[in-house]
Order: structure tokens, then C-alpha cells, then sequence
């Protein structure tokens, strides 16, 4: 993706010890496309404490997020997209001030469409259920943003 947005070929990867970076299929992956492996030191927080924290940081922020509004545990993913989602869209001491998604792709970040994580919405149906009197719509909980369109995703 990044090198199809930026055209700009990654170099190198770095990652920690874990398993779903050591496969085989991830090693020819690597070697298919010029990539050059990089692993830190098992248990050595310090080489890729950043990522670390990163990682806590976001987990932390869901686990807030769906407990303050009462998410159900099964939508733990849709929670931590969402956590996600929304850091790119908010300003980062280290990038000076600026949206991680406005330096990424030079351009501001639309914040409108934001809507509050758990909460009850009415999601439009088009035919009315149970007849002429029935409702165009269903209640569902607000569970985050489409990456691949304007949709939301509700439950």
C-alpha cells in the first residue's frame, strides 16, 4: 500500500521475534521483493520500545473506549480499528502539531463524519419493515469507519 501511494519501494523491515514475521511465506515475501529483514533482540524493549508503546497505547484507548460506552467483547476488533482510525486523524506531538494523516498524504483530514464510538444510531434500510406503519430503519451501536468507503460500520 505504501508503495503504491507513495511510490516509494520499502528497504528494510523491522520487527521483533514474534512469529507472524518469521514464517516462510514472509521470508519469501521478503526475498520476492528486495526487501531486506531486520529483528531486534528478544526481550530488548528498548530497540523497538516505540512500536511497543504504541501498541499499549492503543490497546489501552479501546479497552477505555468499550468500556466507558458498554461494547460487547466481540466487537474488540471493530474497537481497536477504530482506535486506530482516529489517532491517524488527530494531531501528534511528534509530528509537530500536525495530523499523522495530513503528513502522510500532504492533505488535511476531513473530520465530519466523526461519530461517537458505542453509541445508538438508526441505520437507514430503504423498505419499511412490517408493513406500511413500519420503521425505514434498525438500531444498531456505532462500531467505526469503512476503509474502503464513506459507510459506517453498525451492529
Amino acid at each position: 500500500m505504501v508503495e503504491n501511494a507513495k511510490e516509494k519501494k520499502i528497504k528494510v523491515l523491522r520487527s521483533d521475534h514474534e512469529g507472524e514475521f518469521l514464517s516462510n511465506k514472509f521470508k519469501t515475501f521478503y526475498e520476492n521483493h528486495g526487501i531486506k529483514k531486520q529483528l531486534t533482540t528478544t526481550h530488548m524493549l528498548h530497540q523497538n520500545g516505540v512500536a511497543k508503546r504504541k501498541n499499549h497505547t492503543i490497546l489501552d484507548r479501546a479497552q477505555t473506549m468499550a468500556i466507558d460506552n458498554g461494547v460487547p467483547d466481540y466487537l474488540w476488533t471493530k474497537t481497536v480499528n477504530t482506535i486506530t482510525y482516529l489517532t491517524y486523524r488527530n494531531p501528534s506531538r511528534s509530528n509537530n502539531g500536525f495530523f499523522p494523516e495530513h503528513v502522510y498524504t500532504r492533505v488535511l483530514p476531513n473530520l465530519k463524519h466523526l461519530k461517537v464510538f458505542g453509541y445508538l444510531v438508526y441505520v437507514h434500510v430503504g423498505k419499511k419493515q412490517e408493513g406500511k406503519m413500519g420503521s425505514k430503519s434498525i438500531r444498531c451501536i456505532f462500531a467505526g469507519y469503512n476503509k474502503a468507503s464513506k459507510a459506517y460500520h453498525c451492529f
